[in-house]
């Protein structure tokens, strides 16, 4: 069977109700749950409970997220396995993206690769709309 028209045939036969899912960058509401969701499942059974500081909360939820939900997974699971104590701070998070955002790579509408670089410099930026 060719592989080419397989995958055609496939993509006709699911493309029968498109779902549109936007990016988390538009969902900014739904991350402080999807942390409290990814803190339970990176903290093991038994384990020191977790829980991030009200600024570091907001620091995530003003962040683009190119990875969209699977990098704000990964800087969770980072975050419970390198912190300390049981509250995570905004500084945690901040050092963490950093080294996650390497990870991620958008592309333009142009075709081109470009990296997520920046990291809100304040806790106040509204969300995108």
């Amino acid at each position: 069977m060719d592989t080419g028209a397989f995958l055609e045939e496939l993509y006709y036969q699911i493309s029968i109700l498109p779902i549109e899912i936007p990016p988390l960058g538009r969902r900014r509401e739904d991350i402080p749950l999807l942390v409290s969701h990814f803190l339970e499942q990176a903290t093991e059974p038994g384990g020191q409970k977790k829980i991030y500081s009200p600024k570091a909360i907001e620091l995530l939820a003003t962040t683009d997220w190119p990875g969209n939900v699977r990098q704000l997974f990964d800087l969770v699971k980072q975050n419970v396995a390198l912190s300390h104590g049981n509250i995570m701070t905004k500084n945690l998070s901040r050092s963490l993206w950093a080294r996650t955002r390497r990870k991620y790579r958008v592309t333009t509408k142009h075709g081109k690769s470009s990296r997520a670089t920046t990291w809100p410099r304040t806790c106040n930026a509204p969300p995108a709309t």
